[in-house]
């Protein structure tokens, strides 16, 4: 058929492109790779740029934004949406951060925040833990996170932050203190999670809270700590680990569709690794639909076996599920160096698998001497349950008091020379706090406990002002079969 003349041509138009995000974090510095991976962002034109952390090295510094980030990524800061890192806060307060990058870093002393590009939600996090009041159940900033997936129930949702909770890139496997964070997103239905710290290029599959995986309502998680600072190498690889690269310095270029994204991981000029991929976003998990994982509570039945050179009997330990999301403590005493041999290790690698909302210890940590270099020596306390110390709460052994006033254990847990901290004040050592429904009290048993002292009026008090359940936790045990250790 033929057009007449004149006659009008109908107009097709073609939808929009999906917007473009190009993420990567450990970026500037005195001869880094930044300038090749800012040519990048030239060349890509993203409809923002996340920088996860790190933003540059070493001390985060006002000058040093100047000096280096400026007059590379941050020709792109208009359209930059960045997170924290731990070199930010080496400078007090990540002044230069937040000098830097204004109002697109969220408020100061904070440095969470979320926006929205087309049909995603993007969650800005900040996982320098100790630095905004904590990452844990109940804190202000996972309080927040999950008000805010409530507030945005897109089909759609991204968050980043600097520290992984997952990497084959360090010999702990991830910050354990993010897991909160990580339950809520998994919660909502989140869909990718972006980290940095890691100054490699890793992808996960789906795979939930735990790090088990789950192709139904998993997250994905892509660790980009390749924008420009010396690459590192990989430990042990993780479960659910898909693609691992440690030469290239690069950016992940991400596309994100309605109900979709796809990623490709760009290598700076001259280099050839390559990953991309496509996935699609899920619904949040239904809640009759889908039961939440279970922790295991082992309780007591009310009859068993006898007990090997006895006459009683033991009571049988009974699983009883109890929900993810009721708040999960793991607890262990006597833990790490000296006469505690080898098996801390092994124990701290059950508390990953537990995942807990916390880790409470029973005192004796560090052996022999609970000294702080007992607690720092390789293999001892801090390279095994270390890995949990910013959601841990202690109380400490008699042996910590072999060193006076237990200097080192107080020094261990709320920094050297601080009056107080996550181990209660010096001199003390007993605190309370609550965690969901629950009113929880840390007690000293190496002063004091007797009928009028100065802790047993001051838990009375508390006790008094906190009615509900309530779990206490201490060093010596009242009753024990080992009697030499009652008191």
């Amino acid at each position: 058929m033929m057009c007449a003349p004149g006659a009008a041509r109908a107009r097709v138009d073609s939808p929009p492109a999906d917007p473009v995000i190009v993420a990567a974090g450990d970026v500037a510095g005195k001869g880094n790779g930044d300038s090749a991976t800012a040519k990048l962002l030239d060349r890509l034109a993203p409809s923002a740029v996340l920088s996860l952390g790190d933003s540059v090295a070493p001390r985060g510094t006002a000058r040093e934004f100047k000096s280096y980030y400026r007059t590379t990524w941050g020709r792109h800061k208009r359209t930059t949406h960045p997170v924290t890192g731990d070199r930010d806060y080496r400078t007090r307060g990540a002044r230069g951060y937040f000098g830097y990058f204004g109002a697109a870093a969220g408020a100061r002393g904070r440095g969470y925040y979320s926006f929205d590009l087309r049909g995603w939600h993007l969650v800005a996090l900040n996982s320098n833990c100790r630095e905004v009041g904590g990452c844990g159940a109940g804190s202000a900033q996972e309080r927040w996170l999950r008000a805010d997936l409530a507030a945005n129930p897109s089909a759609c949702t991204l968050a980043y932050w600097h520290h992984p909770r997952f990497t084959s890139g360090s010999s702990s496997g991830g910050k354990t203190a993010v897991a909160p964070l990580w339950r809520a997103l998994y919660d909502a239905g989140a869909d990718v999670v972006l980290n940095a710290h890691s100054r490699s290029y890793e992808r996960f599959a789906l795979q939930d809270p735990g790090g088990r995986a789950d192709g139904s309502h998993g997250i994905r998680e892509f660790v980009v700590g390749t924008g420009g600072h010396r690459l590192s190498r990989f430990g042990r690889s993780r479960p659910n680990s898909e693609v691992r690269h440690a030469r290239t310095h690069g950016v992940l270029k991400l596309a994100l569709g309605p109900g979709r994204y796809s990623w490709r991981f760009v290598p700076r000029t001259g280099k050839s690794f390559r990953d991309q991929g496509s996935g699609s976003c899920h619904p949040p998990k239904p809640a009759s639909a889908t039961p939440a994982p279970t922790s295991t509570l082992l309780t007591p039945a009310l009859a068993g076996p006898p007990i090997p050179g006895g006459s009683a009997s033991a009571p049988i330990a009974t699983a009883t599920p109890i929900p993810t999301s009721a708040p999960v403590v793991a607890i262990a005493g006597d833990i790490a160096g000296g006469d505690a041999g080898s098996n801390d290790e092994a124990t701290a690698k059950v508390v990953e698998s537990i995942n807990p909302t916390l880790t409470l210890t029973a005192g004796d940590n560090a052996y022999p001497d609970g000294t702080l270099a007992n607690y720092m020596e390789d293999g001892s306390y801090n390279d095994t349950w270390g890995r949990f110390k910013a959601n841990t709460r202690p109380v400490a052994g008699n042996h910590e008091y072999h060193v006076s006033e237990a200097a080192g254990y107080f020094d261990y847990f709320n920094g050297v020379g601080n009056q107080t901290g996550p181990a209660g004040e010096r001199g003390k050592g007993y605190y309370s706090f609550d965690l969901g429904a629950w009113h929880v009290v840390a007690l000293n048993s190496n002063v004091s406990m007797s009928t009028g002292s100065t802790q047993e009026q001051w838990l009375r008090r508390d006790l008094t002002a906190n009615p509900g359940c309530t779990l206490a936790y201490w060093h010596h045990p009242r009753f024990t079969s080992a009697a030499q250790h009652s008191k």
